[in-house]
């Protein structure tokens, strides 16, 4: 954990924010949209109810910054790792 006196950032004026900022916090906005939309894709969100929690968590998270209210995936009536061709992994991990 960090102090206030170990972080050195600098105060823009009143009304100012730093470019490098607002460029910077955009493209984690973008970031953040892509990954929702992996997240959300069939066979991800609906595999077990974790997967199901962390779509939805960036689900608000992303609504946040759009100032949205989320809008939720239900819960499937039933989850992809119930299905037994898809409990197995598709392949071995590779060794490095």
């Amino acid at each position: 954990m960090t102090t206030n006196d170990e972080i050195k950032i600098e105060k823009p004026g009143a009304g100012e924010c730093p470019v490098d900022l607002l460029v910077m916090l955009q493209d984690s906005v973008t970031t953040l949209r892509e990954m929702t939309e992996v997240q959300c894709n069939h066979g991800n969100w609906d595999f077990d109810p974790y997967m199901h929690g962390m779509a939805n968590g960036m689900i608000f998270a992303l609504s946040l910054f759009d100032n949205k209210r989320p809008e939720y995936l239900d819960a499937p009536s039933k989850w992809g790792n119930e299905d037994p061709d898809l409990s197995e992994p598709l392949s071995e991990p590779s060794a490095t």
